[in-house]
Formats: C-alpha cells, sequence, structure tokens
C-alpha cells in the first residue's frame, strides 16, 4: 500500500514469555502509525514476578519479549531497543504475515539485508529479553526511512513504544508442575510483598480466620504440596493443592499460589474447537469470553461440591457493572508456539471450615488496584487443600448458595472453594458465597 502508517497503521504483537517455562505471561495485539509514541497495556493487566529477595530492587528478572511487527506500507522502518543501557540495533528475523495452511510452499522465516529493519510486506520478529524489574519500559522505537535518503539515524524522528504491565511480586517459596509434555498445570507458591498489615487484617477478617499470616521460605510448604487429580476421562487439567501449614500460622495462614493450567491442542475436546479459537485469538488478540463459553475452570471441595470461576465472574460483573474484573482475575493466552490454551490465575488460600470467599482490595497498592480472592479452603484441618480442574464449559453444576455478607461471621453450610483476583472502586469489597451439601 502506499503511505507510511500514518495512513496504514503497523500491525504489532507483544508476547512476553517465562525464560524458565517459555510460557505466555502477557500479550498485547494493537496498531501504531508511528507518528506519536505508544504505550500499550493497562493497570488490569497484570504479571506475576517471582523474586528471591524481598526487596524487588534487589532482584534481576529478565523475561524473553517477541515483538512481531506487520508493515503493509509501502515504505520500511528503522528500528532499536533498549537493552537497559542504551538503544541498539537488534537482531531480526522476517517471515510472511499469511496463513501457512494453503500457503505450505512459503519459508517459515527469511534473512534480508539488515539494513532493510522492519521491510514492507512483511513480518518482522525481535525476540530479546525484556527485564520485569526495571523501571523503565521503553521497548522499542522505530521512524519511517526515505528510501531516496543515505540516512540511517534520525534521532529526531525516533517514536517510543513502551509496555506498561502490573508487576505483583511474591517471594518465591516454589514451585510444583506436572511431569508431562506440554506441562498441565503448574502451581507456584509466593509471600505477597505488596500486602501490608492493614490489607492481612482485611484478608484475615473476611474469611473469620482473624489477621492472615504467610509462610516463609525456610518453611518448604510447597515441597510435595501438588499432585495430579484425576477426575474423569474427559477432564482437560486437573491437580490438587494439599500444603502442610507450619505451627507458627495455624489459626491465621494464608498461602497465595499462582496457578498456570494448559489446555493443549492435542486433546480432543481443544483440538476441535482450536480452529475457532486461534481465528478470534488472530482478530482481537483476547479469547477470554470464547473460552469461557467453551470450557470452564473448576473447584472442588472434599465433599465433591463445586463452584465455576467463569460463571463466578460473570455474576460479579454483572453485579458490580465492573468489565475490567475478568482481566485482574484471570488470564487466557492462545500459545501458538505451544499448540495450547494457557490459563492464569493468583488464589489466597486459608483454612477452615465454613467455606468462604471474599474479594478483597489492598488499598496500598493504589491505583493499581490489587484486588484478590480470599478462599476459606472448607476443611479445618491444619492444611491448605483444594482440587482445580478444567473441562467443557458447565461440565458440574456449581454447588453454590450465595448471598451478599455485610459483615460479621456469617454461617454457611456445605463445603465449597474459589478463586483468583477481582474488583474494586476502592477500599474494601467482598461477597461471601458458599456451597451447600
Amino acid at each position: 500500500r502506499d503511505g507510511t502508517a500514518e495512513q496504514n497503521p503497523l500491525l504489532i504483537r507483544t508476547t512476553i514469555r517465562d525464560k524458565k517455562t517459555g510460557g505466555i505471561v502477557a500479550y498485547d495485539r494493537f496498531t501504531w502509525n508511528v507518528v506519536d509514541d505508544k504505550t500499550v497495556g493497562t493497570d488490569n493487566e497484570w504479571i506475576f514476578v517471582p523474586v528471591d529477595d524481598p526487596d524487588p530492587d534487589k532482584n534481576k528478572v529478565s523475561y524473553r519479549l517477541v515483538t512481531e511487527v506487520a508493515n503493509y506500507t509501502g515504505v520500511r522502518y528503522a528500528l532499536q531497543r533498549y537493552d537497559g543501557y542504551d538503544w541498539q540495533r537488534p537482531e531480526p528475523q522476517w517471515a510472511f504475515d499469511v496463513p501457512r495452511t494453503g500457503n505450505e510452499d512459503l519459508p517459515s522465516r527469511l534473512k534480508l539485508y539488515d539494513l532493510s529493519h522492519i521491510a514492507p510486506g512483511l513480518l518482522t520478529i525481535y525476540d530479546h529479553t525484556f527485564s520485569v524489574i526495571s523501571g523503565r519500559k521503553d521497548t522499542l522505537r522505530m521512524y519511517p526511512v526515505d528510501p531516496t535518503v543515505n540516512n540511517n539515524d534520525n534521532p529526531a524522528g525516533w517514536k517510543t513504544l513502551t509496555m506498561q504491565h502490573r508487576s505483583i511480586f511474591g517471594l518465591d517459596l516454589g514451585t510444583e508442575a506436572d511431569e508431562s509434555k506440554p506441562v498441565k498445570y503448574s502451581v507456584s507458591g509466593f509471600k505477597l510483598l505488596q500486602a501490608g498489615p492493614d490489607f492481612l487484617n482485611k484478608a484475615g477478617e473476611a474469611v473469620d480466620v482473624g489477621t492472615a499470616v504467610m509462610p516463609e521460605v525456610a518453611d518448604g510448604v510447597m515441597s510435595g504440596a501438588v499432585s495430579y487429580k484425576y477426575i474423569a476421562g474427559d477432564v482437560i487439567s486437573s491437580f490438587a493443592i494439599n500444603a502442610r501449614m507450619p505451627s507458627r500460622v495455624r489459626g491465621g495462614g494464608m498461602l497465595p499460589v499462582h496457578v498456570t493450567m494448559n489446555l493443549p491442542r492435542t486433546n480432543q475436546l481443544v483440538g476441535r474447537r482450536w480452529d475457532e479459537l486461534l481465528e478470534r485469538w488472530r482478530e482481537a488478540g483476547d479469547i477470554k469470553s470464547l473460552f469461557s463459553g467453551l470450557f470452564g475452570v473448576f473447584l472442588r471441595a472434599a465433599d465433591g461440591s463445586n463452584l465455576d470461576l467463569n460463571e463466578y465472574l460473570q455474576e460479579q460483573v454483572d453485579k458490580t457493572g465492573d468489565q475490567y474484573l475478568v482481566d485482574r482475575v484471570m488470564k487466557v493466552f492462545l500459545d501458538e508456539e505451544k499448540e495450547l490454551i494457557t490459563v492464569q490465575f493468583i488464589v489466597l488460600l486459608t483454612d477452615g471450615g465454613g467455606e468462604t470467599i471474599r474479594l478483597v482490595e489492598d488499598e496500598s497498592t493504589a491505583p493499581t488496584r490489587n484486588t484478590y480472592i480470599v478462599v476459606r479452603d472448607g476443611s479445618a484441618n491444619d492444611r491448605w487443600d483444594m482440587t482445580f480442574f478444567a473441562a467443557p464449559a458447565k461440565y458440574v453444576k456449581t454447588d453454590v448458595k450465595g448471598e451478599s455478607s455485610k459483615g460479621g461471621g456469617c454461617s454457611v453450610g456445605g463445603v465449597f472453594m474459589a478463586f483468583a483476583m477481582a474488583v474494586a472502586l476502592a477500599a474494601l469489597f467482598f461477597v461471601r458465597k458458599t456451597l451447600r451439601r
């Protein structure tokens, strides 16, 4: 097409991957006219960052950032990336931005003259390290190159792309994952570093366990705490958490966990919907609504009671009118590289009978709105125990009799559970739900 990106904006996809697991932790799809600087990501988009030192600034946590730029204009664009010290010219690869089906004769990667930078009519791919600790999130900059002028550096014309995601820092307590390929689940325990005394008081009071107390690294609570849990043959991914509670935190122990569930394309239930999900992913970069209509993420108590997370979240959206709630609670990605659907969420587990779920916001993190779901697991046995599984939508009925709680200790019958992170425009907002027998 004639003209620059001002007339035909560049289509850009950015994927941040964990360097250890290779899994997606953040994804953005957007267009850019390169006339002005660009910031992508919002405070509703979060990245869990496990660290080894309580002071985040003393840690070095780098992820892998893959940037794909589709250039539909008639000119090339020069590009540089910020490597933490200075702007550098990274090594790109090129590909055709067309579906592979029906075009198998086209090479998947091309090698061009390095001054081509972002070449017209091609997909340019940059793959490099990205620091999620550094306060500077300027990832790359570019400008249109006039082919009639021998000018490879135009500082005055550079326009900068900045990534903006909310980081949730957690002191790493250990990760447990299954041994299948691809990995179907991974659970990371952590000590929430942003949690101040006020938040811990509110979190504990929300589920009637007193002031919440989190375990330390030396407690070793995650060792052997997660295992495969068979539910049924048509369940796609399932596991159970059964972690020992240290004696010093009993009565108010709270275990934050970051959960990743992978649904591989090789599973028949996923495979038959893969093309539909892929089309939505490539068109919009967001499949949460489609995913929730096809699949469910469930929590199960010891007595077999269930909670459908998708159903619960939609219920909260309907009650609050907060359309960004799901973004703050759960992430759903389609990983074309690994050919699987990835679901991620955070839950703060507490121990005790009379199961309760509350939504609690940490006011000290405003305006980033770190809001968490705190769960009492339903069995007072000095352990944190809960089962999670992914299956087709409406796989089991939610055994929940829900009602808003207005403070105090509401007595609840049965056993249930839940999780994630969610909503609140200010202070503390909570909802109590119970599972009946």
